[in-house]
């Protein structure tokens, strides 16, 4: 299982994490992914396969995702864009060849756990990428992408992932209620 592997791999943690004045109950180094070039390989035909019959002529990254963007771009044979994650104009942070009309497919680390993915689709859109599909490796709350006709494929979900470790023992109920609280706040 995919979550499972990220979570072997050190790439989702669970403890107590200050950030930005408040403490969550885990932690995402999902761009040290390309440290695990066979973690990497899989995840791209994973998804790969969960993208059958998605139509795309680019891939859009994020710029924390740039690794697993890579990854499928070559596994489909895809031309990649990325984001530099600046923030800037869609025309000063996006890099890679498009223009208007292309039907386009968001890569992501993570969704669900700020709305910066929201901004990244509506800049991609005033400069022609389509995006409307999402593929990520994990999301935590469900993202609002629903009323820019984005489609969201999940190779995990951090709810499953939290009910399956609590279900084997793996993680303290407390951590795991901790993490459901914060997926539905």
């Amino acid at each position: 299982m995919i979550g499972q592997r990220l979570i072997h791999a050190g790439l989702i943690q669970f403890g107590a994490f200050p950030r930005n004045g408040d403490v969550i109950p885990f932690d995402l180094a999902l761009p040290l992914v390309a440290s695990y070039p066979d973690l990497l390989r899989d995840l791209a035909n994973t998804a790969a396969e969960r993208l059958d019959g998605v139509p795309m002529t680019r891939l859009l990254a994020t710029s924390e995702a740039v690794p697993f963007g890579v990854a499928l771009s070559l596994r489909l044979g895809v031309p990649l864009v990325y984001s530099k994650g600046m923030g800037s104009s869609p025309v000063d942070d996006l890099v890679g060849a498009y223009d208007i009309g292309h039907p386009a497919l968001l890569v992501t680390n993570s969704v669900g756990f700020d709305h910066s993915v929201e901004a990244l689709v509506k800049g991609a859109r005033r400069v022609g990428l389509e995006v409307h599909t999402l593929v990520t490796l994990l999301e935590g709350r469900p993202p609002a992408l629903e009323e820019l006709g984005v489609n969201v494929i999940s190779l995990a979900r951090l709810g499953d992932l939290v009910d399956q470790l609590r279900a084997t023992g793996d993680i303290p109920r407390r951590q795991a209620a901790l993490i459901h609280q914060w997926i539905t706040r």
